[in-house]
Formats: C-alpha cells, structure tokens, sequence
C-alpha cells in the first residue's frame, strides 16, 4: 500500500524503474537497475497497465537512488516484496560508565 516499505526480491534483481507505468516508449527506462535488497517507499499506485502492477517509488539511497514506476512482478512470482523499517538504535552507555556517573551528580 502507498506509504508502504518494500525490496526487490531475488527474482527482482536488476528491476527496471521507469518515468511512467507501462512498458510504451513514453515511459522511458531509467538508470540504473535495481539490485536485489533495494529498499523503498511506495509512493504511489498501484497502476494496472501492459500486463503488470506498476507502483511509484523513491529508492532508499543507500544502494541506488532513483524516483520512478516499477512493476511488482509476473506469473513467475514477485520482484518487490513488503518490508519491515530499519532500527537504527542509539548506542547505550555500558552500565559500568552509568555506574561511575552515579556518584559525580
């Protein structure tokens, strides 16, 4: 669903991202492919066209970053599939330090 975390799966790997849904030269191909573990937003969609369900995404950056269409996959199986949000956590004082602080206050 839009708002939606995904990731090219392994059967994704190099997915194409498009300037539109469809496959007609009006949506023109962009670069470059996407890798497998590509993570990204659903932005937009779903559009049902040429045969595929397309979704808007913007990529994540850290591997590629892209803002464009992308099919979710075929017959054979999917090329994007639901994820879960990345932890990034704080790093946590060790408790000999929180220990050591205790008697300065």
């Amino acid at each position: 669903a839009v708002g939606g975390l995904a990731m090219v799966s392994l059967d994704g790997d190099n997915l194409r991202v498009r300037s539109l849904p469809g496959t007609t030269d009006d949506a023109t191909k962009l670069r470059p492919l996407l890798p497998a573990g590509t993570r990204m937003l659903l932005v937009g969609g779903p559009v049902e066209l040429d045969g595929y369900r397309w979704w808007e995404v913007q990529t994540d950056g850290e591997l590629v970053d892209l803002f464009g269409w992308v099919a979710d996959g075929d017959e054979d199986g999917p090329w994007i599939a639901p994820t879960a949000p990345r932890w990034h956590r704080k790093p946590r004082r060790s408790l000999r330090s929180a220990e050591s602080s205790v008697g300065r206050r």
